[in-house]
C-alpha cells in the first residue's frame, strides 16, 4: 500500500512508512512560518529551480539534483529565490497523517486564494485558517515562529468565529 498526496497534481508510489509528494512552488513564494514535524524526518530534492531550506537557523541553497533531509523535530522553513517555478520532490518518514495533512492545506490555499486565482496573502484570515489546520495535526507538526501559543490562540479565534478545516 502506498501513501501519496494529490494536492500537487502529481502522484508517486512509494512504501507505506512514507509520504511523498511534488510541491511546484511559485516564483519567489515564501513560506511564512517555520515548524517542526514532531516525529517524523523530511527530505527535499530539487528537480527543477532552487529551493533555500533554512534548518535550525541556518539558510541553505539546493539546486536541482540536489537534497536535504531534516531531522524529527528539528524547526525549518523554505522558500523559493528565483523568479521562476521551483519543482520540489518532498518526503516524509514515517508517514503519519501527512496525506491527509497536504490534501488539507491545498484545500485551504485553494479556497482561500480564489481558486489560485489570485496569489495568497497572508492576513489573519489565512493565518487563523492555518493555526487551525495545524492544530487538526498536532502529532504531525508543530510551529516554533509564530510561537506555539499563538497559534492556539488563532485557533480558539477560528472556532469561535465558526471555521472549518
Amino acid at each position: 500500500m502506498a501513501r501519496h498526496s494529490k494536492w500537487s497534481g502529481n502522484l508517486c508510489q512509494i512504501p507505506v512508512a512514507l509520504h511523498c509528494t511534488f510541491i511546484p512552488m511559485p516564483k519567489k513564494a515564501t513560506r511564512c512560518s517555520k515548524d517542526s514535524w514532531n516525529h517524523a524526518e523530511e527530505s527535499y530534492k530539487v528537480l527543477e529551480g532552487q529551493l533555500e531550506l533554512n534548518i535550525d537557523g541556518k539558510w541553505q541553497i539546493l539546486r536541482s539534483g540536489e537534497e536535504a533531509t531534516v531531522r524529527a523535530g528539528t524547526p525549518h522553513t523554505f522558500r523559493n529565490p528565483i523568479n521562476a517555478v521551483t519543482r520540489v520532490y518532498n518526503t516524509h518518514s514515517p508517514a503519519m497523517k501527512f496525506d491527509e495533512y497536504f490534501e488539507a492545506l491545498s484545500s485551504i490555499v485553494n479556497k482561500l486564494s480564489g481558486g489560485h486565482k489570485e496569489k495568497l496573502k497572508m492576513s489573519l484570515n489565512v493565518a487563523t485558517h492555518l493555526s487551525m489546520l495545524m492544530k487538526k495535526y498536532p502529532e504531525e507538526i508543530v510551529s516554533v515562529n509564530p510561537p506555539d501559543f499563538v497559534m492556539s490562540l488563532l485557533n480558539i479565534i477560528g472556532k469561535m468565529r465558526g471555521l472549518k478545516v
